[in-house]
């Protein structure tokens, strides 16, 4: 962050946000909401979805993403599942919040921290699109992803200690 978005003065950075001599705005560097699910089949695998636009076009990651103005997490899984796979939650089991992340996401010439709520949910025998920024979809075995297929190899942990709980 160089400039204020109030005023356009060049601000001054401090230990955890910046400070506009020119109007005299703080501003905080809070992350952005986000929403990713974790999709498992009846055979333990989890849905991977390769992506189709940058940052990180042709990597894999789980579907989600950004949470809207007024959405809560809830709300803005239920959209991305509808938006990016063509499903609608009726189509899912047990789906439940199970924890969160922290994750830094470069776009354009800056880089958004990211504070990412993370669903699960089991699914069998559903027709799943690729839709939206979603180039196309696998299945996986946790313990068999390769980390660096993956947009954010970190999230394998949380992936294959997710898996142990959601074995069929």
């Amino acid at each position: 962050m160089d400039f204020c978005y109030l005023c356009g003065t060049k601000l001054k950075p401090n230990d955890d946000y910046f400070d506009c001599p020119g109007c005299g705005q703080k501003h905080y560097l809070n992350p952005r909401p986000c929403v990713d699910i974790a999709l498992f089949n009846d055979d333990g695998q989890v849905l991977l979805a390769k992506r189709a636009k940058e940052p990180y076009k042709g990597k894999y990651d789980m579907p989600g993403g950004f949470v809207d103005a007024g959405e809560s997490n809830e709300q803005a899984i239920k959209r991305e599942i509808k938006e990016e796979l063509d499903l609608d939650t009726r189509e899912l089991k047990d789906l439940k919040y199970v924890t969160s992340y922290s994750s830094d996401y470069p776009w354009g010439h800056d880089e958004y921290k990211l504070i990412v709520a993370l669903f699960t949910a089991r699914t069998s025998d559903v027709n799943i699109e690729a839709r939206d920024d979603v180039e196309s979809v696998r299945w996986e075995k946790p313990g068999q992803i390769n980390p660096s297929d993956l947009a954010n190899p970190k999230l394998l942990k949380t992936l294959q200690q997710i898996a142990e709980v959601n074995q069929p």
